[in-house]
């Protein structure tokens, strides 16, 4: 194990599913690079927090976090460009179109491939849906929207209740 994969999970920055999976992965490619290990792991953090990639730049740019919170300032973290290009010279990391473990795209983000997956087919069904709908009863519409929204004038309320229902996929916040 890298010394700082290892120190990072000591400290709880980082689980031992992140660093096993990191540890597996170069050893089945081959890979020594300690910053491209600690690029996988760091990417199954994400995961597990919620993210669906890890953003090399936005990282980079941090300290990493102990399991109480605290920022971790003695483990430097290689910058962005250093670590792209680090990641580009792995055999676990290829394009979008390529059968790697891991892709990194031209943001800087990198992803495990699968989680690259998901999110390009929920855009692909979103896009799908983003779409007006054409046959949308007029009369019909306007009845309900009053008796929704009865009060006169302009009501935000009301008109984004009216594109929900002219839209086949429409987010109101």
């Amino acid at each position: 194990m890298s010394a700082r994969l290892d120190e990072l999970l000591e400290r709880g920055a980082l689980a031992s599913i992140d660093v096993a999976l990191a540890e597996r992965l170069s050893r089945i490619a081959g890979e020594d690079d300690d910053d491209v290990m600690l690029a996988v792991a760091l990417a199954s953090h994400a995961v597990r927090s919620g993210h669906v990639c890890l953003d090399l730049d936005e990282q980079a740019s941090t300290f990493l976090r102990d399991e109480h919170e605290e920022w971790i300032v003695d483990i430097a973290l290689p910058s962005a460009e250093a670590w792209a290009a680090a990641l580009r010279k792995s055999a676990l990391v290829g394009g979008s179109e390529e059968n790697t473990p891991l892709m990194l795209d031209e943001g800087g983000r990198l992803y495990l491939r699968r989680y690259a997956s998901y999110e390009r087919r929920l855009a692909d069904v979103i896009r799908a849906r983003v779409v007006d709908v054409h046959d949308v009863d007029e009369d019909l519409l306007a009845q309900g929207l009053a008796r929704l929204f009865p009060s006169a004038g302009a009501d935000p309320q009301k008109r984004a209740g009216e594109q929900a229902l002219r839209r086949g996929i429409f987010v109101i916040a």
